[in-house]
């Protein structure tokens, strides 16, 4: 897979955030599906053989439903890619960003409406 750095502005922080940069590393350098128990951790290898400009958006989608799911904390503000150093394929910087406590509440209401619809 390609090269990628992640980035975050320093005023953001929060108690686990090192093992969730960790976990992002790992989600974007990983091939989905060879990660025994779970498969779908990781980016789809047909990014590999797409377009310059269809791979990185498809990157850009993939990495941000993974990112919900494994990392709610935290957001992907952007991706940016330039050609790498060794010459091999492209080198991608993540830029993320702390979810907004907002859409956590909204998120918890929205399922606390369920929850008093289902009851009723």
């Amino acid at each position: 897979m390609n090269e990628f750095d992640i980035m975050i502005p320093k005023e953001f922080h929060y108690p686990g955030m090192e093992q969730d940069i960790e976990g992002v590393q790992l989600l974007v350098s990983t091939i989905e599906g060879t990660i025994p128990g779970n498969r779908d951790f990781g980016m789809d290898a047909d990014l590999i053989s797409s377009s310059i400009d269809e791979g990185e958006n498809l990157f850009l989608v993939s990495l941000i439903e993974k990112m919900e799911y494994y990392f709610p904390k935290l957001d992907v503000e952007s991706v940016d890619f330039k050609p790498s150093i060794t010459g091999n394929g492209l080198h991608g910087i993540i830029h993320l960003t702390v979810a907004s406590d907002e859409e956590e509440t909204e998120e918890e209401s929205e399922e606390e409406g369920k929850e008093e619809t289902e009851d009723e």
